[in-house]
């Protein structure tokens, strides 16, 4: 079961929760951080689109399945989310703890 909390701008995804689900491959996930911090690791598929270029490089975020929003610890990845939502991409969800807390329970890639 993969618990959520939905705000009036986006839904909050627990890091445990999805990462324990069979579902977590019916997400494509969004990483927002800078070039370094993606270098230094990051979940393996994520497409990386740091905060800055979001609102340039809305044409490559993927449609066909639920955007999983992350950064670090979640304060840019729900400024993310926000945005994506103002532009009309309703199924955002914004992983709670970021990367920090994804990369206390599963491995990353390099």
């Amino acid at each position: 079961m993969v618990m959520m909390v939905t705000y009036s701008f986006y839904t909050i995804i627990w890091t445990l929760s999805i990462q324990n689900s069979s579902n977590v491959k019916k997400y494509a996930f969004l990483d927002v951080r800078n070039v370094k911090e993606w270098e230094q690791g990051h979940i393996s598929g994520a497409l990386h689109i740091p905060l800055g270029q979001l609102p340039k490089r809305l044409n490559e975020i993927p449609e066909e399945e639920p955007i999983v929003v992350y950064c670090a610890s979640g304060f840019r990845s729900a400024i993310a989310a926000s945005i994506l939502q103002a532009q009309g991409i309703k199924d955002v969800v914004n992983l709670s703890g970021g990367y920090n807390k994804w990369k206390q329970g599963a491995e990353a890639s390099v």
